[in-house]
């Protein structure tokens, strides 16, 4: 044997040695054995790589990102490396490195199903659900044996709205492991949106049970027990939900004792912020003074109802205060069921200044005043779900057309513009310009966005179209709701059906357009708490036997 075929032989088994000890788990002699062929092999791609997995495993993100890349320098179709890179560049939030990543790991091995099953991830993060799908469909075809892999299949099909096969994969990837969480909170997702809540609810409590620290699976437990009307037990368990623990951390969590200056972080969406705010004067018998830190967008709004307060963003340092507490864990502090859901409307209000621009803007257009939002945030995880296509709603538009007033933020200019009806857009600079234009308003159509609560708060007339699986707070069945005792819900019978939808809120228009005022006041509740939607879809065959 020469000296070269020699010293491959000994690289061969220190690799193997080093993989050995790494399978079984002990990650710091797996170190010290990989460190010591990079010593003799600098620039050895196998160690390279187990290095930058041991950092990953680790936690050392950074470390585990340069390791990567060292490991592409010295071999540059190295496709693991790519996806793993791409893991971490998603992580890091830099999704366009991240997709550049995963596609040059498909490129460098088609075969690879880690570059597709990544690559996919990605798109998905980005809203790109169809090409999503496609990069998951070729990662479980080359690997279907992964469960990790079947899970995001199962996710991507949903996600397009294929339930049935959803269902199939996520039931696979427990085959695999038996004790995978991740698929139980899957299957759970996907009986939620067949609109069976209860079914989902035993699916979110298999999947704590198998992970106790899964903090998803308890907070989605939480809003299917708030969908079905068990506010008190949801709250409970939407305490645990995730938010920004370390900016606050020189402050103790606030659990409703009395206490002398409370800095209140709205961690949630705008939509959320609106509606807890309710909360507020609730708590001014245990404390002093409230701060709150909420979207910049919001500061001023927030700020002119709460004179007295400090307010800052995100962006902001934080003011001293005796503790913090999260805005939407008011109604568990406050003990709030169905039966006391406080409902103040309206508890926001636009100052004449916000309100007199708008009167010269509008008074060339058609009485009655009506706004009209047809899209959410694209931003938020389950826009896809509660937004409209434009041509879905031309029948809204060609029903009202002289009396209406886009109140849609963002590119939408030539869109309301070429439809033939007025744009706010260019006016509204924050929450405060959106309030005063609500307040001149007669009524408001709008998908479930923070302007379907700040109309609603406002205690504006104000119709709502939900998905056919809705937000926890809107309940089932219900055309009401007791949080905004003037808004009217509008909910789809069939997932993604917005046109019988829009169907029935364009009837009610016409009615609204030709004098009828009664059509504003929501139909009364018959007291019925829902707990599955009544217009579930079939479950699984194995399931319903």
């Amino acid at each position: 044997m020469t000296v070269a075929a020699n010293n491959l032989a000994v690289l061969r088994q220190k690799l193997e040695t080093a993989k050995a000890v790494f399978d079984a788990n002990r990650i710091g002699e797996a170190a010290q054995a990989y460190r010591d062929i990079i010593n003799d092999n600098p620039d050895q791609p196998d160690a390279l790589y187990m290095l930058a997995a041991i950092a990953y495993r680790m936690g050392k993100i950074e470390l585990a990102l340069q390791l990567y890349e060292e490991t592409l320098r010295v071999a540059p179709n190295f496709s693991p490396a790519w996806s793993n890179r791409a893991l971490i560049l998603r992580l890091l939030g830099r999704d366009e490195e991240a997709l550049q990543s995963g596609r040059k790991a498909i490129a460098c091995d088609p075969k690879q199903a880690d570059g597709w099953d990544i690559t996919g991830l990605i798109l998905r993060a980005k809203r790109q659900y169809p090409a999503s799908l496609q990069h998951h469909v070729r990662a479980h075809a080359l690997n279907p044996g992964n469960q990790h892999i079947q899970n995001n299949y199962a996710v991507a099909l949903a996600t397009c709205g294929q339930l049935s096969e959803a269902y199939k994969a996520a039931k696979a990837a427990l085959a695999i492991d038996p004790a995978f969480a991740i698929a139980e909170l899957t299957i759970g997702n996907i009986f939620g949106e067949r609109g069976w809540p209860e079914q989902a609810v035993a699916h979110y409590r298999k999947a704590s049970m198998l992970d106790p620290n899964f903090v998803e699976a308890v907070a989605s437990e939480g809003r299917s027990l708030m969908l079905m009307g068990d506010l008190e037990e949801g709250w409970a368990k939407m305490e645990k939900r995730d938010y920004d623990e370390q900016r606050f951390s020189s402050t103790p969590r606030w659990q409703g004792e009395k206490v002398g200056h409370l800095l209140l972080n709205a961690e949630q969406g705008v939509g959320d912020i609106i509606h807890f705010f309710r909360y507020v004067p609730l708590i001014c018998d245990r404390v002093q003074n409230v701060s709150f830190e909420v979207p910049a967008t919001m500061k001023h709004l927030i700020g002119a109802h709460a004179p007295d307060s400090i307010i800052v963003t995100p962006d902001d340092p934080l003011p001293t205060a005796d503790a913090h507490g999260l805005l939407m864990s008011l109604p568990y502090i406050c003990k709030t069921r169905l039966n006391n859901i406080p409902a103040p409307i309206p508890y926001i209000h636009a100052k004449e200044e916000w309100r007199a621009p708008w009167r010269e803007r509008l008074k060339t257009l058609s009485r009655p005043y009506i706004g009209i939002v047809w899209m959410g945030n694209p931003l938020y995880a389950n826009n896809h779900n509660r937004s409209i296509e434009l041509s879905q709603v031309q029948p809204l538009f060609d029903t009202a057309r002289p009396c209406l007033v886009s109140v849609q933020k963002g590119s939408t200019t030539a869109t309301a513009s070429n439809a033939g009806i007025f744009d706010a857009d260019p006016w509204l600079k924050d929450f405060t310009d959106t309030a005063g234009l609500i307040a001149e308003l007669d009524l408001v159509v709008t998908v479930d966005t923070g302007i379907a609560h700040l109309a609603g708060a406002m205690g504006k007339p104000v119709w709502t179209m939900l998905p056919f699986t809705p937000d926890w707070r809107w309940m089932l069945g219900r055309e009401d709701t007791p949080w905004y005792p003037t808004m009217r819900l509008f909910r789809q019978k069939i997932p993604k059906d917005w046109p019988e939808a829009i169907a029935r809120v364009v009837a009610e228009l016409r009615k609204y357009i030709s004098g009828d005022q009664s059509v504003l006041q929501p139909p009364q509740w018959n007291g019925k708490v829902l707990r599955q939607n009544p217009c579930a879809l079939q479950l699984p065959e194995e399931v319903s036997n």
